[in-house]
């Protein structure tokens, strides 16, 4: 939105990621770099980030799946 002033998000933590810096803008919105707690890094969407639709690089997804395949060899 054209005269709108962006928000610092610098420093802001959402789930395992830390906000570290502005990166280049995106198609639609703004687009922040950010360290998840495991070292990668990321660019994401601010939207993403202040709505809770990205908490982590995806290392999280991948640590729920491996628990869930884990439980089910156990199982059988």
């Amino acid at each position: 939105m054209a005269g709108r002033k962006a928000v610092d998000m610098t420093g802001q933590k959402f789930g395992r990621l830390t906000v570290l810096a502005k990166a280049l803008a995106g198609p639609r919105h703004a687009v922040w770099l950010c360290v998840c707690y495991c070292g990668e890094m990321r660019e994401v969407e601010r939207t993403a980030l202040v709505r809770g639709r990205q908490v982590s690089c995806g290392c999280h997804s991948r640590e729920q799946s491996a628990k869930r395949c884990a439980a089910g060899l156990r199982s059988h």
